[in-house]
């Protein structure tokens, strides 16, 4: 089975990490996304939602974490292939706290709902 990201892209991640040079591959950012969208899915579900239909011009919520926390798992990927090592740790760490805001956000049964009714 081919993983088709839903929540964010690859362009995105490179949107976010575009002030820190980097060699890694997409395909490293593909596994990055992959993990992100599957811990975004995990956190729903441990409410109770099975059936959430992201729509990109709604969710910015959902989008927004997907992208910080894929580009933080891309950053832990192999943190090696940056350049200037304190702003890939400045850069982690703002990532981390926006990803554990939104994950905050979605395994709250109320904030889910109100995002499943717009």
């Amino acid at each position: 089975m081919v993983f088709q990201p839903t929540f964010t892209s690859v362009a995105r991640i490179d949107g976010r990490l575009q002030n820190i040079s980097s060699d890694m591959t997409s395909g490293q950012k593909w596994f990055a996304i992959e993990d992100a969208e599957g811990t975004i899915e995990a956190a729903m579900q441990k409410i109770g939602v099975t059936d959430f239909v992201f729509d990109p011009a709604k969710h910015r919520l959902v989008q927004s974490t997907a992208t910080d926390l894929a580009s933080f798992y891309a950053i832990l990927y192999n943190p090696t292939t940056f350049v200037m090592r304190e702003k890939v740790a400045l850069m982690a760490d703002m990532l981390w706290a926006s990803a554990q805001r939104g994950l905050g956000l979605l395994s709250d049964p109320k904030i889910v709902k109100w995002l499943m009714s717009l």
